[in-house]
């Protein structure tokens, strides 16, 4: 088309401007002309949710392909972004453009890329070629909408494109959502350094636009009033008001926020950024409005920082006012797409921060009750099963349990041999996990522990199954591992506790218990927070049951294996344990077990600083409903773990508190071995500079340790408290956490703290003992005492006493023989005994033996140990 045809036509459909964005219009307009004398123009399109920037841009690309130029559409979405060059193939499939062209492009795109940045260089040097060529020959926009959804490969050939088209018949127009941050700053600032780059910035609607906008729709009369009030239920939100016009009647005298404004609020609230929109859930769940924003940043786990920008955005966006929301529906709208598991935990911590924060007893009593109302709304939807037990005793048991509604004493457990039916006769739906020899169980612990075992731990993942036998005598009943474990949770002294579980063991070793009695045995001194114990019998119990391992009792000790390397600090040896589990893992392993194995090597993962394959473990499918036991509890914290480590706080802090939560709906809140949710949402707290909140969280956790809590537990809260003070304080926090974590045989941690301790020593002026700790840290520990009843190698698997005899052997630490000193570098460069055996052309039993006698020279219990050991030993030499 000629520039006179082009007029024509012009003149004879003149450019309608979209209703109130006339200025932003006419910008594009002046652009354009730029670009048809030869000077190219990129213009930014930018906006809140709902401002109306797809109006403009599909009126503009209407206007410019009237007047003779070729407009190539492509729009950016969340569900494409990860395919590449997806909003490059829409441009290249667009309407008028040369078949050649597009053909070649698409071939382009398609093509397998071949390694290298020169490849990738001549495919953006072959896309812009194309393109300009065409430009070349009539005007060309690019119309991208939703830029900030596209994919990385189309926006840095939009960038390369850009630079060429300084003097080229070309205008690029990108629209683009207000976001928290840009997911790409790097080529956002690339645009922005272009000389011939604009940016137009659509506002929100002023309330002469509303009333004109709105004047077609109600009667003249009313229009003053009805604008006003358009105007406060809007806020001047271009979606918002085409949206409220829609549920107008003509000639109307009162406005009708009707379906289509609530839907279009809830739009825009879903389509904002993901912050903004927890900030918004935030608010919703105090009421629809809050001016305390120490409240709201609490209850939603943000900064203040990233706090105040959520607010902004949804201020910004007109779906904010003041704090509030524009209209009464848009709280209950917004709660009601929250998961109603979800939705609870939100309103019990809105309940619980009321309170705190001084809010009135109406407020706080409102806020209980919803959160009352959702659980109890969530446990109605789930009907009972009635179960026959022998004795023609009829339960019903709550759904997914095996525990007796109206009955939290009762614990049923059948044998799948007909000892328990329904009520119809059929075999009772109870998962592997709950099955166990024996009719109904009666116990008086409590019903919430309860729930939480029988919900929680199977067989095949070595953490719980019912008594192996019940025709045991009762004398000895008490001392079974899944009796031990059942008053763990139900909250019983683990100083009491644990010495039962050892009992178990040590009948274990004379073959009078089942396996999965002593699997449970081993997860009570897991949870109750002693790996050290629990690393002993490992060792111990790998070496005598060396000759009768089923896959059953392979995945039983394999799990508190690698569970305790992983506690203990090695976690090296953990991830390849918990790896080898899932990969040999038979088809009828329980779903309870993959996830038991799966957190353990996330745990591992994260703790190596493997973040990619911790994120890649983290993709694994999960049973639904695991989600509400103490295997997802578990899962959910090891997410947390991840996001912090990975410099996420604010969703760490979230996830912390979302485990805090589930702990205490379980019951298990008591048990430091399970997780110390309080010690990770405390450092999130702290990475976000948050150290009052931080405090607060740590010394709830040293006041709920008491007298029985762990060494372990206790020493990393004070490692935390230890961070949120400084001088004198921070230094006897530091110290009394070293004394603890020395008593817990978490080598890694305590060597954390020391370095801290070391670090605080001569901040505070105190230099001499900073030098005199780092020392240490170099030279080992070989006079650290063994556990008073003997450590066990859980990392090779043999048996190892203490003694008069073993100490002597610690005090030449040094004197390795020649294969003693290849097996030590060996294993301390992290090989498996598998692979040393490999490398040395020896049996895996002659590795096992020589790191026995390695360990009890050196006087170390772990490959961390031995490695730091070793480390200082040469340092010393050299």
């Amino acid at each position: 088309m000629n520039a006179t045809a082009a007029a024509v036509l012009t003149e004879e459909q003149p450019i309608v401007p979209p209703p109130g964005r006339e200025v932003e219009f006419r910008r594009l307009q002046e652009a354009y002309d730029e670009s048809l004398r030869g000077r190219g123009r990129v213009v930014v399109i930018h906006g809140s949710v709902g401002s109306g920037r797809s109006e403009l841009l599909d009126a503009f690309s209407g206007h410019a392909t009237r007047s003779g130029a070729l407009v190539l559409h492509a729009g950016g979405a969340p569900l494409e972004k990860s395919f590449s060059y997806g909003v490059v193939r829409q441009l290249f499939q667009s309407q008028g453009l040369p078949e050649d062209v597009a053909l070649s492009g698409l071939r382009l795109v398609g093509r397998p890329a071949p390694p290298g940045a020169g490849a990738a260089v001549e495919l953006l040097e072959g896309l812009s070629s194309l393109l300009l060529r065409v430009a070349e020959r009539r005007p060309l926009v690019l119309a991208v909408d939703d830029r900030q959804d596209a994919d990385r490969a189309s926006l840095e050939f939009l960038v390369y494109l850009v630079r060429r088209t300084v003097r080229a018949k070309v205008l690029v127009l990108l629209s683009s959502r207000e976001t928290m941050t840009p997911e790409h700053p790097t080529i956002e600032v690339e645009l922005a350094r272009q000389r011939h780059y604009q940016r137009i910035r659509l506002d929100l609607f002023a309330p002469a636009v509303v009333a004109t906008r709105l004047a077609p729709v109600v009667a003249p009369e009313a229009l003053g009033a009805l604008s006003t009030q358009a105007y406060q239920l809007t806020g001047g939100n271009p979606l918002l008001v085409s949206a409220l016009i829609d549920d107008q009647q003509p000639g109307a005298v009162m406005l009708d926020a009707g379906e289509n404004y609530r839907r279009a609020v809830m739009n825009c609230l879903h389509r904002i950024d993901p912050l903004a929109l927890r900030c918004a859930r935030g608010i919703a769940a105090l009421g629809g409005g809050t001016s305390d924003l120490e409240l709201l940043a609490d209850l939603v786990l943000l900064r203040r920082d990233s706090l105040s920008r959520g607010l902004y955005l949804l201020e910004a966006s007109g779906l904010l006012h003041e704090g509030r929301f524009r209209h009464g529906t848009v709280a209950g709208d917004l709660l009601a797409g929250v998961p109603a598991d979800e939705l609870a935990v939100l309103q019990s911590r809105a309940a619980e921060l009321l309170s705190v924060h001084g809010a009135s007893a109406a407020m706080v009593a409102e806020a209980r009750r919803a959160a009352a109302g959702h659980r109890q709304g969530r446990q109605a939807e789930i009907a009972p099963t009635v179960f026959r037990v022998p004795g023609d005793q009829a339960v019903a048991l709550l759904p997914g349990s095996g525990v007796a509604q109206d009955r939290p004493d009762v614990v049923v457990i059948a044998n799948g041999t007909g000892a328990g039916t329904t009520e119809s006769g059929a075999q009772p739906d109870l998962e592997p996990s709950r099955v166990a020899s024996g009719g109904a169980w009666v116990t008086e612990e409590g019903h919430r522990p309860l729930r939480a075992l029988v919900a929680a731990f199977d067989s095949g993942s070595g953490s719980f199954t019912a008594p192996a036998s019940a025709a045991r005598a009762e004398g000895q009943a008490e001392d079974t591992g899944a009796r031990t474990l059942q008053a763990l949770l139900a909250g019983a002294d683990p100083r009491v506790i644990v010495p039962r579980a050892e009992r178990v063991l040590r009948e274990g070793l004379l073959g009078g218990l089942a396996p999965a009695s002593l699997g449970s045995a081993l997860t009570t001194l897991l949870y109750a927070d002693r790996a050290d114990r629990a690393g002993h019998w490992t060792a111990v119990l790998a070496e005598r049951t060396r000759e009768q391992c089923g896959a059953g009792w392979i995945g039983i000790l394999g799990t508190a294996q690698a569970e305790t390397a992983l506690r203990l600090g090695d976690p090296r040896w953990a991830l390849d344990r918990a790896c080898t589990l899932l990969a040999d893992a038979e088809p009828g392993t329980s779903a309870e077990a993959r996830l038991v194995w799966l957190t353990t090597a996330i745990g591992a993962a994260t703790a190596l600083g493997r973040h990619e394959q911790a994120g890649d473990l983290l993709d694994e499918p999960t049973d639904e409903d695991l989600r509400g036991s103490v295997a997802g509890l578990r899962h959910l914290l090891a997410r947390a773990e991840h996001l912090l480590a990975k410099g996420c706080p604010e969703e760490a802090r979230a996830l912390f508190g979302d485990g805090g939560h589930l702990a205490a709906q379980l019951g298990v809140d008591q048990l430091t071995g399970v997780g110390l949710w309080r010690v990770g949402a405390a450092r999130a707290e702290l990475a976000m500079g948050r150290a009052a909140a931080a405090r607060r969280l740590v010394d709830e956790q040293l006041g709920r340790l008491g007298a029985a809590g762990s060494p372990r537990a206790r020493g990393l809260a004070l490692r935390a408290r230890a961070a949120t003070a400084g001088g004198a304080e921070r230094v006897a926090s530091l110290e009394q956490a070293v004394a603890q974590l020395e008593q817990s045989g978490d080598v890694v941690a305590v060597g954390e703290a020391r370095a801290e301790l070391a670090e605080a020593c001569r901040a505070f002026g105190d230099p001499g003992r900073a030098r005199a700790l780092e020392r240490a840290l170099v030279g080992g520990s070989s006079a650290r005492s063994h556990p008073p009843h003997g450590g066990g190698d859980v990392f090779s698997g043999v048996v190892q006493r203490t003694g008069v005899g073993e100490q002597a052997q610690a005090d030449s630490a040094g004197r390795l023989s020649d294969a003693e000193q290849r097996v030590a570098e060996l294993a301390a460069a992290g090989m498996t005994n598998r692979d040393i055996s490999r490398r040395l052309h020896v049996t895996v039993s002659t590795v096992e033996q020589h790191l026995t006698r390695v360990y009890r020279k050196l006087g170390v219990r772990s490959r961390i140990e031995l490695r730091t050991r070793l480390a200082g030993a040469r340092e010393l030499a050299g």
